[in-house]
């Protein structure tokens, strides 16, 4: 449910598109006054009725697209990036920084420090946060996205240096190999941290993956400190303790993709500034998604933001 579209046909009352244009696919429907998610349905995966974009053609709402530009500078393709990810991504480092800014004043601390565990959504953000003056550094296990974080100019961590940190509380507790092995490599990566961050610690970190890490990343944030996330790719049940995050100044910042005001806001920032990395991923064709979905399974996919391509179009 994450991709670009040509309106081909619209019904009678539709003002925002018109037949032939390209657009930007935002999967939320079913909104609230305010323009956040109702009732959780995402288009393509919960929402009844609906196929998503694995489909040659497909129905949708008019508030699920936003216009491209017209003679864009942006290649078509790069478009698919801001649908699903770079939304979800401004709309988490908006909250996330005027969560900050209510514990701590940039004449205070002018330069904090943002991380980022590996993935698209984190990426997005990492970048916004280096354009608004942080220093930013982001957590990936190849040598092939190591190499391209340090060309965005994000500082590059070796997730390979502390193997273990997979946090399993059935393990830790019953399992002293395990524990051992997890105690070490969250030594490794708190010292890794206390140098980058000059001990002081992070001020902003995203988490979007979930229970495994979550434990981790408490341990590295500084005070005051945001833990963000927008995500749960490897578990939604976590543990806090209330008091220790109450001492530490802590805030834990949850949204879910952007509101429809947002979307707006996102494709004319992308417009205008090089928010979209390049991508060293090839685009797979129709008849190849087989071969996408073993590729990335298997960790044969350098790129955060893989594409397929469903109807043969012209790429400017």
């Amino acid at each position: 449910n994450s991709g670009i579209v040509r309106v081909l046909k619209i019904g009678r009352n539709i003002r925002r598109v018109k037949e032939g244009d390209l657009c930007v696919f935002f999967a939320i429907s079913h909104l609230n006054r305010f323009g956040y998610l109702e009732n959780h349905f995402a288009f393509g995966y919960d929402e009844p009725g609906s196929i998503g974009l694995l489909a040659k053609q497909t129905k949708v709402r008019e508030e699920h697209l936003y216009c491209i530009p017209e003679n864009s500078k942006v290649p078509l393709h790069q478009w698919t990036i801001v649908s699903l990810r770079y939304i979800t991504a401004w709309s988490n480092w908006k909250v996330s920084k005027k969560c900050l800014e209510a514990l701590l004043s940039r004449e205070e601390y002018p330069a904090p420090y943002v991380f980022g565990w590996g993935g698209g959504v984190a990426l997005g953000e990492l970048l916004l946060a280096k354009e608004d003056g942080f220093r930013t550094a982001m957590i990936a296990s190849s040598t092939e996205r190591l190499e391209y974080i340090k060309n965005l100019g994000i500082q590059p961590i070796d997730r390979r240096l502390f193997p273990d940190l997979h946090y399993d509380p059935g393990k830790y507790k019953e399992d002293s190999s395990y524990r051992k092995k997890y105690i070490a490599s969250l030594k490794i990566f708190r010292d890794t941290v206390k140098e980058i961050t000059e001990g002081i610690g992070v001020s902003i970190f995203i988490e979007n993956i979930g229970a495994p890490v979550y434990q981790a990343t408490i341990r590295v944030l500084g005070c005051p400190g945001i833990i963000s996330t927008s995500g749960w790719k490897e578990g939604m049940n976590i543990e806090t303790i209330r008091a220790a995050e109450c001492l530490q100044r802590h805030i834990h910042v949850f949204t879910h993709a952007g509101r429809l005001s947002e979307g707006e806001e996102v494709i004319e920032y992308t417009e205008k500034n090089n928010w979209l990395p390049k991508e060293p991923s090839p685009i797979y064709h129709w008849e190849d998604i087989p071969q996408l979905i073993h590729d990335y399974a298997n960790g044969a996919i350098s790129s955060y933001f893989p594409v397929f391509k469903v109807n043969p179009i012209s790429l400017r």
